[in-house]
């Protein structure tokens, strides 16, 4: 897939050099005058520590990933079940913020407390 990303961009700056593409990925797509900004991920809680919702809420992973959840819809009060929950999802995608925002959307489908089947298949 990187290699047709890359094919893709440099046609692009060839034809149209003065556009600028925006492009994720977890490599580099070893381009003419790409430019690469690293992100940090996004610190997550320990996975089974027992946290409050409140003590899971103080970790930047889980605060954007119940952002995203509500923008989408989800409606929920927490329950501290559900913030254990919420540090092993955050965990499984090592803070990572778009993965973060995409399980957000498609976990709140199905509640937090179904969500744990849900875990087994969550990788990135």
């Amino acid at each position: 897939m990187i290699d047709v990303v890359a094919a893709l961009a440099e046609n692009i700056h060839q034809r149209e050099s003065h556009v600028s593409i925006l492009a994720t990925s977890r490599e580099s797509l070893l381009v003419q005058g790409e430019q690469i900004f690293e992100l940090v991920p996004l610190q997550a809680p320990p996975q089974g520590a027992g946290l409050s919702v409140s003590e899971a809420l103080s970790y930047p992973a889980v605060r954007l990933f119940m952002e995203r959840a509500t923008a989408a819809g989800h409606r929920a009060d927490l329950t501290d079940d559900d913030a254990d929950v919420l540090a092993e999802i955050c965990g499984k995608l090592d803070g990572i913020a778009l993965a973060i925002e995409l399980a957000a959307v498609r976990v709140f489908m199905h509640h937090t407390g179904a969500s744990s089947p849900v875990l087994a298949w969550i990788t990135w």
